[in-house]
């Protein structure tokens, strides 16, 4: 990273036209994805309790696999990386994470290919990590499984010092479990600063040195007489406030600010960063299949979410619960709704389309891309025939609706993603 020396050319690096899919590392990914996911399959099994782990299946058995190795050398080749690690973890959440640079936008060694558009990043090291849960309670193949490990890398690749503020500011979850009213947010964010920089100083993949744990080690081991300096002037300014305005009312307005924590940045700002990386994914060439993998991750069919949606009435209920809390606290959830995410990622590909020097190839191949999107829209996700929508006639009407009314994308942060330059709206 370039951050001293030279004053940083601060310049947005986007994709200005689609990529495309159709690239050998991609199909090479893929069939080796496909044989992993086949051996996912044979080891591991859902169960009941998804607090355990699914089986004793070692997890070094995949990440030690040639077949990982050659996804890595794929991956590493394709965006032209200093390194490129995919790590498996035997999880039955169906999730997958990385780990990017705060201080990206300052970067100055990113580069894009002036003809197709691909970025590049020679010094630039991306780890992945993927949970089995994806392929064992999602039943993800391996075209929906490149398209979120490609979301997960455009983390890596966006640019905008949004992602900064997303990463600084601090979740309605973690401010309850700080005890706000004893000002214990205040080493909170020295800690969160602290592992910002050993995240920005040091290359380090591995999803497990950025743990909670190691940011507290690394405060407690280097910085002990900060930390203690911080906490004695925060009980000090408590009591005298307590003293001056009433510990009642100082507790009140503690609390107000508490039941306020969803308005900060990090719920504001996290929305332009999934959404950036949706597109990442979409411009790749792999937007049905996001759009596809993220319905299934919702359903999770192997889960008890989605039995319940198997038994008559009580689905009815369920559903009925599911689009209330959709209304109620999407604005709390740093992430767009998965309908808006899709209709997004829809509307992108249109708008590249209209680009007149767009390759012929590349054009049939986003005219194909775009009738296999559409298809996917309106008639499973949004048809009362297909995608369960029976069995969860609310959700299906209440998706309909959003899309007559609000074009698929009904969400007050989208006032917040026009701000953004790099917008992939």
């Amino acid at each position: 990273m370039t951050i001293f020396g030279n004053p940083p050319i601060i310049r947005h690096i986007v994709l200005e036209k689609y990529v495309g899919g159709n690239f050998k590392e991609f199909k090479i990914i893929e069939s080796e994805l496909a044989k992993l996911i086949a051996i996912i399959k044979k080891n591991l099994k859902p169960l009941a309790k998804r607090d355990k782990l699914e089986t004793g299946f070692d997890s070094s058995k995949l990440n030690n696999s040639d077949h990982t190795k050659m996804i890595e050398a794929m991956f590493k080749k394709f965006f032209g990386l200093k390194d490129f690690i995919l790590t498996w973890e035997v999880q039955s959440v169906p999730n997958a994470y990385t780990f990017c640079k705060a201080f990206t936008f300052l970067d100055r060694n990113f580069e894009k290919d002036k003809t197709t558009g691909r970025q590049y990043n020679k010094n630039l090291t991306i780890g992945v990590v993927v949970n089995t849960g994806l392929i064992t309670y999602c039943n993800l193949n391996e075209k929906e499984l490149l398209a979120i490990i490609l979301h997960e890398i455009g983390h890596n690749f966006y640019r905008s010092v949004f992602y900064l503020l997303s990463v600084l500011s601090f979740p309605l979850k973690d401010i309850l479990n700080w005890q706000l009213t004893q000002f214990d947010i205040i080493p909170k964010i020295l800690e969160r600063l602290a592992g910002l920089s050993i995240r920005d100083i040091f290359d380090i993949p591995a999803g497990t040195v950025y743990s909670k744990k190691l940011f507290s080690e690394v405060t407690d081991k280097y910085f002990p007489r900060i930390m203690t300096a911080v906490t004695t002037i925060r009980d000090i300014v408590y009591n005298i406030s307590s003293l001056i305005i009433g510990k009642n009312d100082l507790d009140k307005l503690i609390e107000t600010i508490k039941t306020g924590g969803f308005f900060t940045p990090r719920y504001l700002f996290k929305y332009n960063v999934e959404k950036y990386a949706d597109s990442f994914a979409v411009d790749h060439g792999y937007g049905p299949e996001l759009a596809s993998a993220l319905i299934k991750m919702e359903k999770q069919e192997n889960s008890l979410h989605g039995k319940v949606t198997n038994i008559p009435i009580l689905n009815l209920f369920y559903d009925v619960f599911n689009v209330q809390k959709e209304m109620i606290l999407r604005p709390i959830f740093g992430y767009p709704s998965n309908q808006n995410r899709i209709r997004t990622g829809l509307d992108r590909l249109k708008r590249n389309l209209n680009d007149p020097s767009l390759d012929p190839r590349i054009r049939k191949e986003l005219e194909k891309e775009i009738a296999q999107y559409e298809d996917f829209y309106y008639n499973v996700y949004l048809e009362l025939e297909k995608n369960d929508n029976k069995k969860r006639i609310f959700s299906w009407a209440y998706a309909n609706m959003v899309e007559k009314v609000f074009g698929g994308k009904m969400d007050l942060r989208e006032l917040v993603y026009a701000l953004d330059p790099e917008k992939y709206n």
